[in-house]
């Protein structure tokens, strides 16, 4: 599931729970030229913003430092 990602429906992801609701997900990405350029546009701004080389260098230079660890030892 995509619970706990921080993504929001019918934002930058689009969720289906049953088959019927996938199949209109797709029928309406499919005929809406707008939905589908904007759906698009802020899933890769979610990925570039939360997952880009920039980003998760910054996370892991701050746990690192979190660490405390000792540079001498």
């Amino acid at each position: 599931g995509a619970e706990g990602m921080g993504l929001d429906h019918e934002k930058n992801i689009l969720i289906s729970d049953a088959s019927q609701e996938f199949a209109e997900n797709i029928f309406k990405l499919n005929n809406d030229d707008k939905y589908w350029k904007n759906l698009s546009k802020n899933g890769f701004d979610y990925i570039k913003g939360n997952f880009s080389f920039e980003k998760i260098s910054s996370q892991m230079k701050d746990l690192i430092s979190s660490l405390n660890i000792d540079k001498n030892s």
